[in-house]
């Protein structure tokens, strides 16, 4: 019974020291692009960081989707995914996916 307690305390001294920055794109959406760029820096040499945020910068820019086109800021709730026609094939997707 204390063989399992081990493990998960090495584990959990491994994650806490090994994963302990925050991803980039997350920084720089919540408006820390100082330590997106102190991020980057664990990963990237000096002369890729400035490339790397302007990736993210253009990635996660207000105005454009992932895939690049323009956003909709429209509201949905919970009546128009079950009532609208638009959103069932997505709402029957998600609702499978769940069962797996």
């Amino acid at each position: 019974m204390a063989f399992p307690v081990v493990i998960a305390i090495i584990q959990t001294t491994i994650f806490t020291t090994t994963y302990r920055y925050e991803p980039p794109v997350y920084l720089y959406l919540r408006d820390r692009e100082d330590d997106a760029r102190k991020a980057l820096a664990v990963v990237y040499d000096e002369d890729y960081i400035d490339q790397e945020m302007s990736r993210i910068k253009a990635e996660n820019s207000k105005d454009t989707d992932l895939d690049g086109s323009a956003v909709h800021d429209e509201e949905v709730g919970y009546k128009d995914v079950l009532c609208k026609r638009k959103y069932r094939k997505e709402m029957f997707i998600g609702n499978l996916l769940s069962f797996f």
